[in-house]
């Protein structure tokens, strides 16, 4: 399909290619959407690890394209659909076949700049809700923890990326993303730890879970873990420090 086979969209970031024909569904369900396809501008890839996702204009419209290159398609549009039923903030699913999922663009303001700005114990605990209303919902963690799969969007959080959804324990999501709060930048600080400590507590009220000591420590325990291979993956040495500190004097409140 000419209107979006660049060199850009072609290869996915880990260097695989995106088999033809998903452009070619994409050029079907466009066809199917605006019985015939609409002028294409404004052509944007987003960051993906395994897929290639990328917004555009089609006439005026502002849409998302998701193609995939491994085989989360069929997992990613059964967690998109059930947020929709249940009223977690996801991007709706326009229409979906064969590899591909279209989706309007939420526009908005990534989480993770929005949260590294204000710093806001508010932002933090609508992260918290979002995770335990979908936690609630499908009985599964969402996987791959990181604030900028998130985006703030008329003051609500929309989830983004499902591919990584699966079962697994709460923990490991907001453990996870405890620390991405922790490692972007700027890097730690006791605003940040606080934020993190909100995020836990509002969390595990929502779910109606108890807290106890042996519950913080895992919790401080996991957030320690999770930054120090981080920490490695970047060769960061102020994130090292970091995580070698809360391992041993725990997470500042």
């Amino acid at each position: 399909m000419d209107l979006f086979e660049t060199e850009e969209l072609l290869i996915g970031l880990d260097g695989e290619a995106v088999p033809l024909d998903r452009f070619e569904v994409l050029e079907g369900l466009l066809k199917q959407r605006y019985d015939t396809i609409p002028p294409i501008s404004d052509v944007k890839r987003f960051r993906s690890k395994k897929n290639v996702v990328f917004a555009f204009r089609a006439g005026n419209t502002r849409l998302v394209a998701k193609l995939f290159i491994t085989d989360a398609f069929k997992k990613e549009l059964e967690q998109l659909l059930l947020c929709a039923r249940n009223g977690v903030n996801a991007p709706p699913v326009l229409a979906a076949k064969e590899g591909v999922i279209l989706m309007p663009l939420i526009s908005g303001i990534p989480l993770v700049d929005a949260l590294n700005e204000t710093l806001s114990e508010s932002l933090t605990k609508l992260l918290a809700k979002w995770y335990s209303g979908y936690h609630s919902v499908t009985g599964l963690i969402k996987g791959d923890p990181r604030l900028r799969n998130f985006i703030l969007h008329d003051r609500k959080i929309y989830g983004l990326d499902f591919e990584e959804a699966g079962p697994g324990d709460w923990m490991d999501d907001i453990g996870g993303v405890a620390a991405s709060i922790l490692d972007t930048y700027p890097i730690g600080g006791i605003k940040k730890s606080k934020l993190v400590w909100v995020l836990f507590y509002t969390y595990i009220s929502h779910r109606d879970i108890t807290s106890n000591l042996s519950l913080e420590s895992s919790f401080t325990a996991f957030v320690a873990d999770t930054l120090e291979a981080t920490a490695l993956w970047r060769e960061n040495d102020e994130l090292l420090k970091l995580a070698k500190n809360i391992r041993i004097d725990g997470i500042p409140r």
